[in-house]
């Protein structure tokens, strides 16, 4: 082979080494971030300014049948527009709890379908703005123990607002069935009518709805399954009820709970928001088990 031939051939390796070796960078280096965060123990990486996700209206879910991508799927819908040419949501399982964004995408990932599910209640807070001042294990376990909840929404709750007052009244109605066992007290293989009622009184949720108005509420008439509520005509103080779920107006978005009281604040829109997301916190099943039932 020629000189001339031979610096041919080797300048021909050369830039095929330069090539090579671009689209190997190209293809295996690190996504650049520049908006990071870390919320409730999930990394956030978005390409786009964390305050610009509430515009994130328009969404397109990707199918999946995995039941806690199903159950974020529910969630964000609730709040969303379906479109084919929205935001695209999908989910995956991977080695860490992460949440990913693009201009055009969001990917939710989560080491199991607990984590899964944590990773997108954060979504979902960006997405509506809300502030978690409560960890999810304190808002998750806070039926825990508890044999009675009072429920309290404000008196001047638009539609949006009492849709999320009937969403939370609705799962505490599931939780009451799944927490009520009947006792044979006196073992005689019978459960009459007055051991089912006293089972009732001691082992099963009971449920007390009541609409605020200042510092004074009225209780309001509530029947489940397995209760049925019928208030007397009077008036109570608000700060003697607890332990309590209480749906106030308020201008800053945000659950916290304070003793023995969850609280969320918000607009109307804001305590729809909030009582979906505590939905799923409370029972993340229940609207999978409302979806199979409807079908």
């Amino acid at each position: 082979m020629s000189g001339k031939n031979t610096l041919i051939v080797g300048a021909i390796f050369l830039i095929l080494g330069f090539i090579a070796t671009f689209l190997f960078f190209s293809v295996f280096k690190e996504v650049r971030y520049p908006y990071e965060a870390r919320i409730l123990g999930v990394d956030v990486y978005s390409m786009v300014p964390l305050h610009e996700i509430p515009s994130w209206l328009w969404i397109y879910l990707e199918k999946t049948n995995d039941r806690a991508a199903l159950i974020c799927n529910f969630e964000i819908a609730a709040v969303s527009y379906p479109s084919l040419n929205g935001y695209k949501i999908s989910f995956r399982k991977g080695n860490k709890n992460a949440i990913y964004i693009s201009k055009k995408s969001a990917v939710i990932q989560g080491t199991d379908d607990a984590n899964l599910l944590k990773a997108c209640h954060v979504f979902f807070c960006l997405r509506e703005n809300i502030t978690l001042a409560s960890n999810l294990s304190e808002i998750s376990s806070f039926l825990k123990d508890k044999n009675e909840i009072y429920v309290i929404y404000d008196k001047s709750l638009g539609i949006d607002g009492l849709k999320g007052y009937a969403e939370i009244m609705m799962v505490l109605g599931y939780i009451q069935s799944k927490t009520l066992k009947l006792i044979d007290y006196n073992g005689d293989g019978i459960i009459d009518e007055k051991e089912r009622n006293k089972s009732m009184m001691e082992h099963m949720l009971k449920i007390y709805p009541f609409m605020r108005n200042g510092s004074i509420c009225v209780p309001q008439p509530f029947k489940s399954l397995y209760q049925e509520f019928i208030p007397e005509n009077k008036s109570y103080n608000c700060s003697n009820l607890k332990p309590a779920i209480i749906l106030s107006l308020n201008k800053t978005r945000e659950i916290r709970v304070e003793d023995t009281t969850l609280i969320l604040m918000g607009d109307d829109k804001g305590l729809h928001s909030e009582a979906i997301l505590l939905r799923d916190i409370l029972e993340p099943e229940f609207i999978v088990v409302m979806h199979e039932k409807a079908q």
